[in-house]
């Protein structure tokens, strides 16, 4: 499987600033010291509570780092991702959009210069989980759902979702490892093809959104007749033994393709 991690992203977003002329803050160096997040964050016209609800971190967080001398780099390279995407999105608006392509299912993919695409998606977040439960296929509560932005090389067909992962199951220190705070992009399997088996040896990584919660694993079966899946996590541990999941028991299938974390 083809899983790309926020360094990919920032080589997408260095292209693309060699193909459209965006004015920058800084954002070259490695290191950041608080007081450059503090000037990034007025350059925005954030306050520190604006820019905690859109880190999902809270306002005292934000404090704290614009406080140090020098930001931890797993952070700071976050940190200027996500000012990076602002600041491609501000230019887009004083210059004009590039072409954008529409998939059957409303997602709108607008085309960069190095010929890949950027997707915004809903988020749940893992405050918003039980709403998402009960609404996830209405389209007025989907709709108003904060967006993220992600980078891809082609344009899909399907519906798709990001998730804020709360889970340490999926991480076993591997390079594919989805560790807890990590963000997920995952594309929806429709449920007429929950018939046919799973690719779960091409996409092995899904997010499971059953009746009771939402689950992030590896399926490692598909029983076809019976109608339910095979569960298993990285993490070599007793309370994470693989377990079945009764496919009547589950709103919605997605298929885990790309990973953001702290590198």
């Amino acid at each position: 499987m083809n899983i790309i991690y926020v360094k990919s992203i920032e080589n997408d977003l260095n292209k693309l600033r060699a193909g459209r002329r965006i004015e920058t803050i800084e954002l070259n160096r490695m290191i950041m010291t608080g007081n450059e997040l503090k000037e990034l964050r007025h350059s925005f016209s954030y306050t520190q509570t604006e820019l905690a609800e859109e880190l999902f971190m809270t306002r005292r967080s934000i404090a704290k780092l614009e406080s140090m001398k020098e930001i931890p780099d797993s952070r700071a390279q976050h940190l200027r991702l996500f000012f990076e995407s602002k600041e491609y999105n501000n230019d887009v608006l004083v210059n004009g959009p590039m072409s954008f392509v529409q998939n059957k299912n409303g997602v709108n993919y607008e085309e960069l210069p190095n010929g890949n695409f950027l997707i915004q998606v809903p988020i749940i977040p893992t405050k918003e989980r039980p709403k998402y439960l009960a609404y996830h296929n209405n389209h007025d509560y989907i709709i108003n759902l904060i967006k993220v932005t992600f980078i891809v090389n082609r344009i899909g067909k399907y519906n798709y979702r990001a998730f804020e992962v709360v889970d340490d199951s999926m991480n076993d220190g591997s390079v594919n490892s989805i560790p807890w705070g990590a963000l997920v992009l995952a594309r929806e399997l429709s449920k007429d093809r929950w018939h046919e088996k799973l690719k779960y040896n091409e996409y092995p990584f899904w997010v499971i959104v059953h009746k009771n919660g939402i689950l992030f694993k590896q399926i490692i079966d598909h029983d076809v007749k019976n109608g339910c899946i095979t569960c298993h996590s990285l993490k070599k541990s007793p309370e994470y033994n693989d377990f079945l999941v009764d496919l009547g028991d589950v709103h919605q299938l997605l298929n885990i393709i790309k990973i953001q974390k702290d590198v």
